[in-house]
């Protein structure tokens, strides 16, 4: 009675087993050298059997289908024919026969690795214990055969720009089965903080020599083949100097540039008030004028990473740049009115005799509208326009360009 209950527990265990689907798995090395032999095995021992199949960097190398099975009454290799990419040594006690072209060695795969690269080895049950392996998944592992080409570079800042320093993370591709070794060079006065494997942590300390340069080093060691990488890296000078005109004309505008430095703040401004503007951008600036006379332009650099305060300045001149300005009166020969002007204005003429072609440029020297005088009348629709300063102009054949300030309200 008890051999049944026992034979009875086992079929229906049997039984339950054959309807789920098996986890499959294969132990050994996940990162060896070339030529190094090492060992597979698949579980679980349900899954008894397994036909192997391996692939070279997507290349299939071993199928299972696809080898001579003939076994040697001694150890022999079996080499695929794909260009020697692997070793296969069975002996007689894991070498099954067959008569067809399978080839599995049960649970266990000896191979030796001839190519460096990627590897994908799968074990495929091959289902004989009574239907229950029939129920196994395939299993699979991807095994990195060095020694492994690193990339060319090394990836990381190339420009330290703070005096003061502070810290770069420096990195090339992952390998599990190498050696990463870091350093910089003393020009650069750096520190190593910290290497983690293929990343490193670099502290560049508070120097004076700005324009400095050198270079970072990771040598990479992987199955006795060492391969050094560089990377230039320079010191950066703190960012000065100021580019722009000296000369800018009444009506027009100046651009100015600065050195651009990443984290750096830029404060621009312009004084007098009374006949310039500036609209800031960054590391850019532009500068209006809109009246005669002399001023300046004043940058102050504010970089946190080094506590770097510094102040360019330039000395600008607003001047008609050869334009016959004439006053906002009515003793002029050139007048508008009404100025300042809302929604429309009328450009008046002293001389009446002739046409004359009119401009309106706002103060980045747009022509913003444009028509002609006659009867030294010219009416013009302001509606449109936005607050500022303008610049009517008026082309005389004999007395030149004539100009008169316009406002905008």
């Amino acid at each position: 009675m008890l051999s049944y209950l026992i034979l009875t527990v086992f079929l229906v265990t049997l039984s339950s087993l054959s309807q789920a689907q098996i986890a499959k798995f294969i132990g050994g090395p996940q990162s060896v050298c070339v030529n190094q032999p090492v060992n597979y095995d698949s579980g679980p021992a349900l899954c008894v059997e397994s036909y192997w199949r391996v692939k070279h960097n997507g290349v299939t190398v071993l199928d299972y289908g696809a080898l001579d099975t003939r076994c040697a009454p001694y150890a022999r290799p079996y080499t695929t024919y794909l260009n020697n990419v692997i070793d296969i040594r069975v002996t007689p006690s894991i070498c099954a026969l067959s008569g067809r072209t399978y080839f599995y060695m049960y649970n266990n795969l000896p191979i030796t690795f001839k190519l460096p690269g990627t590897y994908t080895i799968e074990a495929i049950p091959k289902g004989r214990v009574e239907g229950i392996g029939s129920g196994c998944n395939n299993a699979q592992i991807t095994v990195q055969v060095g020694p492994q080409t690193i990339g060319s570079t090394i990836s990381g800042a190339t420009a330290v720009e703070c005096n003061f320093g502070g810290t770069k993370i420096y990195s090339v591709p992952a390998n599990p089965s190498a050696t990463f070794t870091w350093s910089a060079d003393a020009a650069l006065n750096a520190a190593m903080q910290s290497q983690s494997g293929n990343t490193a942590t670099i502290k560049f300390n508070s120097t004076s020599n700005t324009n400095a340069s050198g270079y970072v080093r990771v040598t990479v060691t992987d199955c006795g083949v060492s391969t050094t990488r560089t990377l230039l890296v320079k010191r950066t000078a703190p960012p000065s100097g100021m580019n722009g005109p000296y000369n800018i004309c009444v009506g027009s505008y100046g651009s100015f540039q600065a050195v651009d430095f990443s984290g750096t703040n830029y404060s621009w401004s312009v004084s007098p008030t009374s006949i310039f503007s500036i609209n800031p951008n960054g590391s850019n600036a532009s500068v209006n004028a809109f009246g005669e006379g002399s001023g300046v332009v004043i940058l102050n650099y504010n970089r946190p990473c080094d506590n770097l305060y510094m102040t360019e300045r330039r000395g600008i001149y607003a001047s008609n740049c050869g334009y016959s300005m004439a006053a906002d009166t009515t003793t002029t020969t050139l007048m508008v009115s009404p100025n300042p002007a809302t929604d429309e204005t009328q450009v008046s003429y002293s001389e009446t005799t002739t046409d004359y072609p009119v401009k309106i440029r706002n103060s980045f020297n747009k022509v913003v509208a444009a028509g002609t005088l006659r009867n030294g009348k010219f009416r013009v629709n302001t509606r449109h326009l936005p607050a500022g300063i303008y610049i009517v102009t008026l082309e005389d054949k004999e007395r030149g360009v004539i100009s008169v300030r316009m406002v905008k309200n």
